[in-house]
């Protein structure tokens, strides 16, 4: 599971750690306008499953997100992100350790339209990626009313991203809302593979209720579990609501366990996210196509 920007938890511990509190960084540095400060701290948003938590960093630095990988920070050129570990923390050599698999992963990523690429000033210990100033899709599909075809074009690029990942021999192992930004051009790039799988080394991410096949924690990811994954996301690309979203936690993977979806009849792309959620497909080409179909049969002119 991952917080809204990149964050990895690798167990149910993990979350509950951050979902009963706040992260405290007690770091002090020299303020710009002054020549010394204490220890002043702001809030930065963390997210479990949407649930937005506090999670705090040092002023002087602007911090866009945190979580348990590391910090979200404004490059100093401010059109680029940094991802780093937290300052002082206890478990700093998971983050680094998630941290230089995501560096992995997009080093073996092509350039595409769906993906976010590394900098230059990149490190195995700190990420430096361009900074996507629409966000992230959940607060996107909850913001000012989406078209059919937009929804239609973010269902598209969602399926186009995960299998650019999967040719590549990465599991994303987390897909959700949180995990695609929006770009400039009102299309999605998908981010964080920290926890990801590569060439079958197991990572540390698991999906959350809403979007998790249900199984062991830990039995690995896989294609057939990101695809299942898939059909939620395309569930609330479309509705703005995650599957299930009044329910609680555990009767979602119940119901899930069961066999049970919620009602796709007379809802776009319905078909599509059954299809995902019962194992249809065998792999995100497959969908994508299906989905560009309907888009551009859609599309205007």
């Amino acid at each position: 599971m991952t917080s809204s920007q990149g964050t990895t938890f690798s167990s149910a511990g993990d979350i509950s750690q951050f979902a009963t509190g706040s992260v405290h960084l007690k770091t002090s540095s020299a303020s710009p306008t002054s020549s010394s400060v204490g220890l002043d701290f702001i809030n930065v948003p963390c997210a479990v499953g949407g649930e937005v938590i506090g999670a705090q960093a040092e002023s002087g630095v602007q911090v866009l997100a945190g979580g348990t990988t590391g910090l979200i920070k404004l490059h100093p050129n401010k059109s680029l992100v940094e991802k780093v570990p937290y300052p002082d923390s206890k478990d700093v050599h998971l983050s680094i350790r998630d941290l230089r698999r995501e560096y992995a992963a997009y080093q073996r990523l092509p350039q595409h339209p769906r993906l976010l690429h590394l900098h230059s000033d990149s490190t195995p210990e700190k990420l430096v990626l361009p900074y996507l100033q629409n966000g992230c899709l959940h607060e996107f599909l909850r913001g000012p009313p989406v078209s059919s075809v937009r929804r239609l074009a973010f269902a598209a690029d969602a399926a186009e991203g995960l299998h650019i990942l999967h040719c590549a021999g990465i599991i994303h192992g987390d897909i959700n809302s949180w995990n695609f930004l929006v770009d400039d051009d009102c299309r999605l790039r998908i981010i964080d593979f920290a926890g990801s799988t590569i060439d079958d080394q197991p990572g540390s991410a698991f999906e959350g209720f809403r979007y998790c096949l249900p199984r062991s924690i830990d039995d690995p990811s896989t294609v057939q579990t990101d695809l299942f994954a898939l059909g939620s996301l395309l569930y609330e690309i479309v509705t703005s609501e995650k599957p299930y979203e009044q329910y609680k936690d555990e009767e979602v993977e119940e119901l899930f366990k069961q066999g049970h979806f919620p009602s796709t009849e007379d809802i776009l792309l319905g078909r599509v996210m059954l299809s995902c959620w019962q194992g249809k497909y065998d792999s995100a080409e497959s969908t994508y196509k299906e989905i560009r179909k309907v888009w551009l049969s859609a599309s205007p002119g």
